[in-house]
């Protein structure tokens, strides 16, 4: 059905992260060169414009705990890279635009994402033997003459278990911090048309205008009869109430 987004698999957000513990400076993970494999969805027919705003292209948030030891988190360009492809996996066609830049012509939607908080826990924390890294952004999307149409936060989580995985507390982090921008893609795709307050209005009405028109010439059903509508008849139960 034109305008509807039907998700019918999602392979995982895979990242490479180099990972180093730098002298003096704690644990440090970086997460770039994001690949997105394609989801197998039914992309809307229109054409959607992206502009990130603060902080998607180049986040790093560092954190010293009072339990010891200093932790930063590189996003660098991951959440920019997984937006990107999974837009381009939602609509027919995505241009990127400069953050300065007005909705171009031609276009349907212009979708912003910002990344607005990043928080993390280790085991001393939470008390448990997971790290766990939450990631919340803030999605805000403009019709073709530039007028906000909607605006939403999406929050993303990840956790990994130390014990489970090889490289101990940088690699646990990093499984973390890629499972949470793998949880922000599939919320991206899943709730779009919910959180955009916008399935039944703008992407229903814009995706039904892209449709080609009928061919020259084609039949057009006839209309059903009409009757003068008639007193209902009453029945058994109705003639209880009288």
């Amino acid at each position: 059905m034109a305008g509807s987004l039907r998700l019918t698999r999602l392979r995982a957000v895979l990242a490479t992260a180099s990972v180093g513990l730098l002298a003096g400076c704690g644990t440090t993970v970086k997460l770039d060169n994001m690949q997105l494999p394609e989801a197998l969805v039914e992309p809307y027919p229109l054409t959607a414009a992206v502009r990130f705003g603060k902080d998607v292209e180049a986040f790093v948030y560092e954190e010293t705990l009072p339990t010891g030891g200093t932790y930063t988190i590189d996003l660098g360009r991951a959440s920019a890279l997984m937006f990107t492809g999974t837009l381009e996996d939602m609509f027919a066609e995505v241009v990127p635009v400069t953050p300065e830049a007005l909705v171009p012509e031609g276009i349907d939607l212009l979708i912003e994402p910002s990344l607005v908080a990043l928080e993390f826990a280790i085991p001393a924390q939470t008390v448990t033997k997971d790290y766990a890294v939450w990631i919340r952004y803030q999605i805000r999307v403009y019709d073709s003459e530039g007028t906000l149409q909607a605006e939403y936060p999406l929050s993303a989580y990840g956790k990994a278990a130390r014990e489970s995985l090889m490289g101990g507390t940088e690699s646990a982090l990093r499984s973390a911090a890629s499972l949470a921008i793998r949880d922000a893609a599939v919320l991206m795709l899943l709730g779009f048309e919910r959180e955009a307050a916008l399935a039944k209005h703008q992407l229903a009405g814009l995706a039904e205008a892209q449709q080609p028109p009928a061919p020259a010439g084609a039949e057009t059903p006839p209309k059903p009869a009409t009757t003068p509508e008639q007193a209902p008849t009453p029945t058994d139960n109705s003639e209880k109430f009288l």
